[in-house]
């Protein structure tokens, strides 16, 4: 039962409502479930009328100033169509408006991935392979040419907030330019060591809490997959980093050299180097930019993402154990990253450290 409070009366958004008319939805009832890192809001509606609710996305239209690049409607809805023709399960989505920032979809429930855990519908292993096969279906789109490049992304060019957010507040004082582009040129002198790995289709944002447990399917189709309007031409590893190495949680490690012995199972020895290696790396800049931009947020009004970075700070202190990333941990070490050290973020009185960043 939706509580009074919780409901949502978007009378005053007259765009909204000529959307919400425009659809044949008159008399409804609105609850919020859920938000992002994104500026998006998404909202269940439940319409006289109708058999089953609906899920309403409200987020800045394609033309916004505040629009993420990685997040416009237009991707959403040519990716979703794109998904849907490759037995990807998707929400259905009914009309959406990119100029003025609505979507209308298909409601998948409330149960993720996580939660299904949780509450004992589905065991750990049976999720994550689950997922595993779902990431290797979307690998196997091969319409990617029109997808951006990851390591020409706002993604990839991430690599550097964990020097630029984390360090100045670990430590109490502002990272210099140098030492920031002295990090990213370290980055790319390892990266170019590396002998390249196939490109593929990419959700880039592959974790669990986008995964929609959708128990009355069958097979494959009980995963749901949500907020792949970001996707890339990526790294063959990179969604296997994503799902594996998760910012919000420590993957029991037999689950995770189950799911990598299953990707890597007919690789040549030589090819599974490679693989291991760009894991690694991917890795590596995932919880790095993780960590960093979780502090970020933090600056930004939404503190509740702080409880996730002691998760990461185990997950890039695992990292660093790769060999191939031994210059990046010398570098770390000798600019003061403790990998033990709790963070300690006082907003406003760290606030001089990163205040170049949040002009």
């Amino acid at each position: 039962m939706m509580h009074p409070s919780q409901r949502i009366d978007f009378s005053d958004n007259q765009p909204l409502s000529d959307f919400l008319f425009k659809n044949d939805i008159h008399d409804y009832e609105a609850s919020p479930v859920g938000e992002d890192m994104a500026p998006r809001r998404y909202y269940r509606l439940t319409t006289k009328g109708r058999s089953a609710p609906l899920i309403l996305c409200i987020s800045p239209g394609d033309h916004d100033v505040a629009a993420h690049p990685g997040h416009l409607i237009v991707n959403t809805v040519k990716l979703s169509e794109l998904l849907a023709v490759h037995s990807v399960r998707v929400p259905t989505i009914y009309d959406a408006d990119a100029n003025q920032g609505f979507v209308l979809l298909e409601d998948f429930g409330d149960t993720r991935f996580d939660q299904a855990i949780a509450q004992d519908k589905i065991t750990p292993l049976d999720a994550y392979v689950l997922a595993a096969d779902t990431s290797q279906k979307l690998q196997q789109i091969t319409e990617i040419d029109a997808l951006p490049d990851y390591y020409q992304s706002h993604v990839h060019k991430a690599r550097g907030r964990i020097v630029e957010w984390y360090l100045p507040v670990l430590l109490k004082q502002p990272t210099s330019r140098a030492d920031a582009a002295a990090f990213l040129k370290l980055w790319d002198d390892v990266e170019s060591a590396l002998p390249p790995q196939r490109q593929v289709f990419s959700h880039v944002d592959f974790h669990l809490m986008n995964l929609m447990y959708l128990a009355d399917e069958e097979g494959a189709d009980q995963c749901g997959v949500l907020d792949f309007q970001g996707a890339m031409r990526a790294p063959y590893a990179y969604d296997l980093v994503n799902l594996l190495g998760d910012a919000r949680r420590l993957v029991a490690p037999e689950i995770k050299a189950d799911i990598l012995s299953r990707f890597t199972a007919e690789m040549s020895a030589a090819d599974k180097t490679n693989f291991e290696n760009h894991y690694s790396v991917l890795s590596a800049q995932f919880h790095g930019r993780c960590i960093g931009q979780f502090v970020q947020l933090a600056f930004m009004g939404k503190p509740q993402y702080l409880q996730y970075v002691p998760i990461v700070l185990q997950q890039l202190k695992n990292d660093m154990d790769a060999p191939i990333l031994a210059p990046i941990k010398v570098w770390l070490d000798a600019h003061g990253m403790d990998f033990t050290q709790p963070l300690c973020l006082d907003i406003q009185a760290d606030r001089q450290y990163v205040e170049s960043l949040l002009a």
